[in-house]
């Protein structure tokens, strides 16, 4: 059996609680990998009903969410966030450039960084 999705575009009020949250604020954009603009991301998200939770369905409607905001938004990047059992399809554009091409990663604070990276074994630096 087929599964459906309801994908529904978060309002400008929504994403900005959504990505100053505890969660959502530790990963975010980072850089345009088109211009170098390190700041000023316009941020979408969308909240999807319907996702999987295990896998191997949740690589499946990656890749569909993927083609889906591709073929109807013309999104060349997405990520993939889920906060409270809430599944999300999240993109950026560069302020400078336009493009969506845009490098999410993890915004730690100097201790943050400090203590994840004890935790793998590598050397803290001074």
């Amino acid at each position: 059996m087929k599964r459906s999705y309801r994908i529904k575009e978060l309002s400008m009020g929504q994403v900005f609680k959504l990505v100053n949250s505890e969660k959502f604020k530790k990963f975010g954009p980072r850089h345009c990998s088109e211009c170098g603009c390190t700041d000023g991301f316009r941020r979408r998200v969308f909240w999807v009903e319907g996702a999987p939770t295990e896998d191997p369905e949740f690589e499946e409607y990656q890749n569909l969410m993927r083609y889906h905001m591709k073929r109807q938004h013309g999104f060349d990047w997405v990520f993939f966030r889920v906060d409270g059992g809430n599944r999300y399809v999240e993109t950026a554009f560069c302020p400078e450039c336009s493009s969506n091409k845009i490098v999410f990663d993890l915004n730690l604070l100097p201790d943050e960084r400090a203590a994840l990276f004890s935790l793998d074994g590598t050397r803290k630096s001074e």
